[in-house]
């Protein structure tokens, strides 16, 4: 049995990681909404830019080549619309690291519970159960990870 000393270093320890993850999760939330609020900000620019688009269209009805030009410009914004899906997939994915982390923090707390003699009073699981349902969320996925769009394709015929 390890001695009194040595129990309360691993408390420590762990009190400290506990600590950690609280302060990594507090940095994602602040990383998520700081994404979020650029997002906006994005947005917002590019519907002015649309908005423009359409007033000048108004001014240059006749000309062919400021027709081309308003035409390029309305594909660039709205492909500034399609890279803003960004913010949903990173609050995704940023939901998976915080609720990781609120995993390790339960662990820690029971760990150290243990250690006082405590009885443990959590439900033993695993990470695996906890996440089962990660396939269902949407988004990019890793490389070499998530379905195939031959898969996807597959379900349609």
């Amino acid at each position: 049995m390890p001695e009194q000393a040595d129990m309360d270093t691993l408390k420590s320890e762990l009190m400290t990681l506990r600590q950690m993850t609280q302060r990594i999760e507090q940095e994602i939330n602040a990383i998520d909404q700081a994404t979020e609020k650029a997002t906006h900000t994005i947005i917002g620019a590019a519907e002015q830019s649309d908005e423009s688009i359409a007033t000048l269209r108004s001014f240059v009805s006749n000309n062919a080549y400021a027709e081309i030009l308003l035409s390029a410009m309305t594909v660039s914004t709205q492909k500034i619309y399609e890279a803003c899906t960004f913010q949903d997939i990173t609050g995704q994915r940023a939901g998976k690291i915080t609720e990781s982390l609120g995993y390790i923090e339960e662990r820690i707390i029971s760990i150290a519970a243990l250690l006082d003699g405590d009885t443990y009073k959590g439900t033993a699981t695993t990470l695996s159960n906890e996440i089962k349902d990660d396939k269902l969320l949407e988004g990019q996925q890793h490389k070499g990870k998530g379905l195939m769009q031959s898969d996807i394709d597959a379900q349609f015929d």
